[in-house]
This record gives structure tokens, sequence and C-alpha cells, in this order.
């Protein structure tokens, strides 16, 4: 069998996704135009010479034991020549990543627990894109089970941090802080508004939560709309308040770094932690201080409640970040980047009386990342990362 197999492969995937997104040629209008007709799920049979479409099916190194669709060095070579019609052979084979092709025998020995390299005959294009929509979920569901573990870890600490301010008084009240920052379209350095939303349990027993939209003074005639939407005006949980630099970083310090005595834990909230991250940091506000390992020390860790010696200062409350778009992929089961909205959507998220939310003003999506949080610290997903698969999926195909 393996002397009929072709001697290279490519990955479907690449090609409908990753090639068109080469460098070289992403902003080419004459390839976006081949590529939308020749290289899509839905494009791809025709440019092969219709149905039946052979291709293979395999698992690769890079898929974590999740068999996915594969395309011979023929094929890809007949989509590159196809290519090279209109943009010329030298600059159409630069287009293709030459790490892109696999070799039979490393293919073979990586699929031997998945029966080897199957050859898959596809008669229609329904039948193409199910098979298609079935290895995705289950390349999804290895891929996010680190991010499972994360979330079920957060659910756990949540539990017991949250019965800590009352059991355990030397834990101080713990503070869940989610933020949210918006930046000026056309130079995101410039930071213009700063949203916060809070919630800290007390020893009393207790729940107060807060939030809050504050807009820098030095940027508040920097005005989005042409790139992002502007929506500043429509903070929906309070009055917005603007403030100079200075005053508006120190609000900041004092949420994220409490000096009162009672100050337990505090875990910091941000949906895709990369540009906020940035954009606290052009505020002065030290997020190293931030554990950022994103899976919890698990409850009852010294981590939480470090010892202190008597008579010495004492420390500030430990923290920690935790990033929402991880957390919902690990209730999701799906790897790819989830936007705010499409969180909200799939957990049932509205304001009180069902107002529509105006996102990207940064103190209601602030409000609405704690909300992710603490509607994701209740969801029920299981005693371990398999326990549920996803439908249609069987290891192998088989």
């Amino acid at each position: 069998m393996a002397q009929q197999l072709p001697a290279m492969f490519a990955q479907l995937k690449y090609v409908c996704f990753s090639w068109p997104n080469t460098q070289l040629l992403k902003r080419d209008p004459i390839a976006r135009t081949w590529f939308k007709t020749h290289s899509t799920i839905t494009t791809l049979p025709s440019a092969l010479g219709g149905w039946p479409l052979i291709l293979y099916e395999a698992v690769s190194t890079s898929t974590q034991g999740v068999p996915e669709l594969f395309l011979s060095q023929q094929q890809c070579d007949s989509l590159i020549n196809s290519l090279a019609e209109l943009m010329g052979p030298s600059r159409a084979r630069a287009s293709w990543r030459d790490s892109a092709w696999l070799k039979r025998e490393a293919l073979i020995r990586s699929s031997a627990q998945a029966g080897g390299i199957q050859v898959r005959v596809f008669r229609s294009q329904a039948e193409l894109e199910a098979r298609f929509a079935e290895l995705k979920d289950g390349d999804d569901w290895a891929a996010t089970k680190t991010h499972w573990r994360e979330l079920k870890r957060a659910q756990e600490v949540f539990l017991w941090l949250g019965s800590g301010a009352t059991k355990r008084p030397a834990l101080g009240e713990p503070k869940f802080v989610a933020v949210d920052i918006e930046t000026w379209e056309q130079d995101h350095a410039l930071v213009t508004e700063v949203g916060v939303a809070s919630l800290r349990y007390l020893q009393s027993g207790k729940v107060v939560t807060e939030a809050r939209h504050l807009v820098l003074q030095e940027n508040s005639d920097k005005r989005n709309g042409r790139y992002c939407p502007d929506a500043r005006d429509y903070f929906q949980l309070g009055q917005t308040v603007t403030l100079p630099r200075q005053r508006l970083a120190r609000e900041l310090h004092d949420t994220l770094f409490p000096s009162d005595d009672l100050a337990g834990p505090i875990i910091l909230l941000l949906h895709d932690h990369r540009s906020d991250s940035k954009s606290l940091a052009s505020l002065d506000v030290d997020l190293n201080k931030y554990e950022r390992n994103p899976l919890l020390p698990p409850p009852d860790s010294p981590l939480y409640n470090p010892p202190n010696p008597s008579g010495a200062v004492p420390d500030p409350p430990p923290c920690f970040l935790l990033d929402t778009q991880r957390l919902f992929s690990g209730f999701s089961r799906r790897k790819r980047q989830s936007r705010l909205e499409d969180a909200c959507r799939a957990l049932g998220i509205v304001l009180p009386g069902n107002e529509p939310i105006a996102y990207h003003n940064s103190g209601n999506d602030a409000w609405v990342t704690l909300q992710v949080f603490l509607r994701l610290m209740q969801a029920p997903i299981g005693e371990t990362a398999d326990e549920v698969k996803p439908a249609g999926w069987t290891p192998g195909g088989r």
C-alpha cells in the first residue's frame, strides 16, 4: 500500500488557510481572487478536476494524535502551476512554504496508531465539509485540553476563595478585577478609555461589585469611529469620569494593588491580555507583580496567604492574572480566539433589562468580562478533559 501512496503530502488546512496568507501574496488583489476561486474548501474540488475527489487522512506530529486531511504533492503542484499562470512561476513557487511538505515515511510513522495513511474518496461537497468539520472538532478538542484544565482549576480556586473571607479571616478579602482598555485607532499607544469592574468578598459575608468608566483627559479629543466603533458616550452602568493621566494611573494602581489591611488575593481578568497588558504598562501599572501562569495554584496553596512573621511589615496581597479568552476556550473547546461579544452571546450575558450591550466602551467591556468570568466559574464542564467528546468524532475516523 505504501508504494501506491504519494511520496509527499501537504495539509489541506495549509492549502486553504495558511498559503493564502503568505506575506508575499496576501495583499495582492490578483492572488486574492485566485485563492477564492481555487483554494477554499468549496472551490478546491473544481480546481482539482471535480468529483470524486481523492484526499488522504493521516496524523502528523503537529496535531496531537488527531487525524486531518492531506493533498498529494501532485495536487498541490497543479494548484501552484495554476497560480503561476497569473503571477509567474518564481513568485508562485516562492509563496509556497517548503516546510509544508511532509514525507510519506514520516506521515506513516506518525499515523501508525490511527491505522496509517487512509485514502479518502469524497463524492460531494457535503461529504467533504462534514468530514473536515468532524476532524476540526477533534483537533480543537485535543488542543484545548490545557485550557480546560486551567478553567477547572479556576473554578476550584474561585469556590475556595469565595468562602475564604468568612471561613479563613487570615486570607483577607479576595477580589476579582476585570480591566478593559480602549486606544486610539490611529495610534494604539494612546490610551483613551479605561474600564474597571470588580467583585470583592467581604468578611462580613457581603459581596461588593463595582463598574467604572474612566476617560483619559489628555487624549479625550482622540475619537474612534473609522476603523473601530466609538462607544465612549454609552457607558451603561454608571457615570463616565474624565481624569488626568496621573490621577487615572493612581486610581488603577490603588485598585490593582490595594494597601488596606483586609485586602486578600487579587485576580486580574483580561480578555486577550496582550494589548491590554501593554496599555497598562503605559499607564505605569507594573504587571510583573502579577503571577501570569494561566494555571492557578491549587486551593490551600500558601501562595494565596504567604506566612508573615509577627511584627513584620505586611506584604502586598498576592496577585494573579487570568485571560478570560483562554478560559472560554476551555469551556467551548474551540482553540480559536473568541471575541468578547461571542463569549457573551454563547454564555447568555445581557445587561439588566436586556438592553443591548454597547461594546467598545471600556466600562461596559470590563463589566461583561467580569460576567463572562463569573458565568464560566459556574459552568458544568465535567470532571475530566475527555468526559464528553465532540459529536461525530472518533479517533482515526473509523
